[in-house]
């Protein structure tokens, strides 16, 4: 466990004796975060110098756009590792909440503008998703271990009901976002499918670090402040919304 930051640190000590201290996955683990963030920094700001016409608010725009693919990839490692108990093992959840939650969000991003619309704002789908996602962390997951003896069938149901108003609101989001972003500087859509990409890659690294000090809970909880940042970084006109 990643118990001792400051053991951690070992890892760039000159002392042979500092660095044999740090565990061979604490290791591996840092050194692909300095790899993939290095390669997230290059993709967020080279392309930018070599736009023809750089977005308004650019960093704003690569803190949404990063944040989406955090946050989206936190939420999925961690249901994936919860409704994989409740349904007996991790084969189950790939196929029942992996299929539930893609299904979900290409609902959500085919319907974004009526969602976005309907909670009057992008900012009121993230209060919406975290609300959701603090909801079933704190009181429905701590129910699920009493229905274990439930039938498989009616265990991926209740899975995919529980699965699926998060997706819903998760896929509303970049859809919502580039069409912001196309209308504004068209140039720069790729851009933010970059950033996006990029953040989604850096995503399960940091959260198998994040998951392995604190646990999958917090790591669900901690898609809460990431959607909120998000949300909070998106263009204030929100011109999508009103589709």
């Amino acid at each position: 466990r990643y118990s001792s930051w400051r053991e951690l640190g070992g890892l760039f000590s000159a002392d042979p004796v500092m660095r044999a201290r740090v565990p061979p996955m604490e290791r591996s683990v840092v050194a692909l975060l300095i790899v993939i963030g290095a390669a997230a920094l290059l993709c967020v700001q080279l392309p930018l110098r070599l736009l023809s016409r750089r977005p308004p608010r650019p960093r704003r725009h690569a803190v949404f756009f990063a944040g989406l693919g955090l946050g989206y990839m936190a939420v999925e490692i961690a249901l994936l590792q919860r409704f994989g108990l409740f349904l007996g093992h991790p084969n189950y959840a790939l196929s029942v909440v992996l299929a539930s939650l893609l299904m979900a969000s290409g609902l959500g991003a085919l319907h974004a503008p009526r969602v976005v619309g309907a909670l009057g704002g992008i900012r009121f789908v993230a209060y919406a998703v975290c609300g959701l996602i603090l909801a079933e962390t704190l009181l429905a997951f701590p129910l699920l271990p009493r229905l274990l003896t439930l039938p498989f069938a009616a265990r991926a149901g209740l899975t995919f009901l529980l699965v699926l108003p998060i997706g819903v609101g998760l896929g509303a989001f970049l859809p919502t976002g580039l069409e912001a972003l196309k209308r504004d500087t068209p140039e720069a859509v790729p851009w933010a499918w970059g950033v996006n990409g990029v953040f989604s890659v850096l995503a399960p690294v940091l959260s198998v670090a994040f998951s392995i000090t604190w646990g999958m809970r917090a790591l669900l909880l901690a898609a809460v402040p990431i959607y909120l940042v998000a949300a909070l970084s998106y263009p204030a006109s929100e011109p999508a919304s009103r589709a």
